[in-house]
């Protein structure tokens, strides 16, 4: 709140990039969201996926995995729109076989000069069930963070 005061949204991202960075990745809206181009990649998220996508934009990973950036269009383009912040959980599918994680929460947030006009979205995550960074090809408990909630559990909640 101290960020946005009357506001809908924060004019810019800086406050909250400073508190999440490692775990963050932001994004500014292209031609009214007909692309977005990522600005910068927390160092955790780009461990996390194994890539870095600073300096890209969505469309080229749409064109390497269409299922992945298409879902992610899906998610800034409501943010973008409806200029409401989003927060989702999920397991990590077929779509993202490389990710070092298997779980994730995320909020997804907008930001703008005018408050009628998404003009950057930061999104920050966190992910459970890390990969092993020796040797091992299936998640590794034993390493933090903590295990992710059962498939069961999640299906309640």
């Amino acid at each position: 709140k101290l960020l946005k005061g009357r506001r809908r949204f924060p004019p810019e991202p800086a406050g909250v990039l400073e508190l999440v960075g490692s775990n963050a990745l932001l994004l500014r809206v292209l031609e009214e969201g007909t692309d977005y181009e990522y600005l910068k990649v927390g160092d955790a998220l780009v461990a996390g996926f194994r890539e870095d996508f600073s300096g890209r934009r969505l469309s080229d990973i749409i064109a390497v995995t269409p299922r992945f950036g298409l879902g992610l269009k899906m998610l800034y383009e409501m943010v973008r729109s409806g200029c409401e912040p989003l927060y989702y959980r999920g397991w990590v599918g077929a779509d993202m076989p490389d990710a070092q994680f298997i779980y994730y929460e995320s909020a997804v947030l907008p930001f703008g000069q005018d408050e009628a006009r998404v003009d950057h979205i930061l999104v920050t995550s966190k992910s459970s069930g890390v990969m092993c960074a020796s040797v091992w090809s299936s998640p590794c408990w034993s390493c933090p963070p903590a295990r992710p909630p059962s498939r069961r559990s999640w299906m309640a909640a």
